[in-house]
């Protein structure tokens, strides 16, 4: 997962068994490979290369079958990730809550989430959210939490996302 572009060189591109190499965002055309092998990667989305043979014959690579594993997928995400904050199902709309109620936080992704960090005064709820598109986390104001001593809690979130993208 990226947050920036990225340039990638083919080899094999000017094979004579080979008629075309077109470069798939979400498995839309996107691009071609230019006549030296090289295209650059930007815009958010999950990539893979479709060739034509001269038979005229198409197969399409994921990232993973060009770079021979399982862990080698290009995604392009720009996009920061979400968090709305509610109060025993009412948004909050500044960052203090003088309620002892149930504080969620939903959290949401165009890609995947990796982490978030909820404060509440100075409890600090490390979240791992690896794997995840959405996710919540419930914390107990009542039961969780030292109340400060003047009946606010001061609530901060921090999100991340896998390409390094973050919103508070």
């Amino acid at each position: 997962y990226l947050n920036d572009s990225i340039d990638i060189q083919l080899d094999g591109y000017s094979n004579y068994k080979i008629y075309s190499i077109e470069l798939l965002k979400d498995g839309v055309h996107y691009g071609s490979v230019s006549d030296t092998g090289k295209t650059t990667i930007a815009d958010t989305g999950r990539y893979s290369i479709k060739t034509v043979d001269i038979t005229g014959t198409e197969k399409i690579y994921t990232m993973e079958d060009l770079f021979n594993d399982l862990d080698s997928s290009v995604v392009i995400d720009k996009e920061a990730p979400v968090a709305n904050v509610s109060i025993d199902g009412n948004a909050i709309s500044n960052s203090w809550v003088t309620s002892d109620g149930k504080l969620k936080v939903e959290f949401s992704d165009n890609e995947y989430l990796r982490d978030a960090t909820v404060t509440v005064n100075d409890s600090i709820f490390n979240i791992d959210l690896r794997t995840l598109k959405n996710g919540e986390y419930t914390i107990d104001l009542q039961n969780d939490i030292t109340r400060a001593n003047d009946g606010i809690y001061k609530v901060s979130v921090v999100v991340n996302d896998l390409a390094g993208n973050s919103s508070s």
